[in-house]
């Protein structure tokens, strides 16, 4: 429940920069004439980011990977991902096998690979959201595409992900 996360780190005191802990990876630009109905890798927009899960029913897909495609653009079970352009700020977990980042979306890197599951949290806090909406640039749409250069200093608390397990 997002209101017992907010609580709980309202009560938390220790601090670190976000940049210290996780960076982004930003998406391929795929040329839409390459799409194809038979293709078996979903492309995921930022329309396929909702609030909390990544959406596929909807996905462009492609029958062969560009040779030019970063490792990270291969998505994985349980990579988090976030919009960058329009509604940004929406965070989701990617739960279908075959998916590729597009450009407009990123990747959360971890420096850590245990805590990445756990950065899933940070980023669905309202708060979290409405910063991310703060730095968003761009007169007719809101756009975080300059956020891999960007200067994080957003504070956030470290919590071990086990702290949420059930017990």
């Amino acid at each position: 429940e997002r209101r017992l996360l907010d609580r709980y780190l309202s009560e938390c005191d220790a601090a670190i920069s976000l940049h210290k802990l996780v960076d982004f990876g930003n998406g391929c630009a795929f040329n839409s004439c390459t799409y194809s109905d038979d293709g078996n890798y979903k492309v995921q927009t930022i329309k396929n980011v909702r609030d909390g899960n990544v959406d596929c029913s909807d996905a462009n897909h492609i029958v062969n990977i560009p040779g030019r495609i970063k490792s990270y653009c291969r998505l994985m079970l349980g990579d988090i991902v976030l919009s960058l352009m329009g509604s940004v700020g929406r965070v989701g977990i990617v739960a279908e096998p075959d998916c590729l980042l597009n450009h407009r979306v990123a990747v959360l890197v971890s420096v850590r690979k245990d805590t990445l599951t756990g950065f899933f949290f940070w980023f669905w806090q309202t708060a979290f959201k409405e910063h991310m909406i703060g730095i968003a640039q761009g007169t007719a749409q809101s756009n975080l595409s300059a956020l891999k250069n960007y200067s994080w200093r957003y504070p956030i608390i470290p919590v071990p992900f086990r702290h949420f397990a059930r017990t």
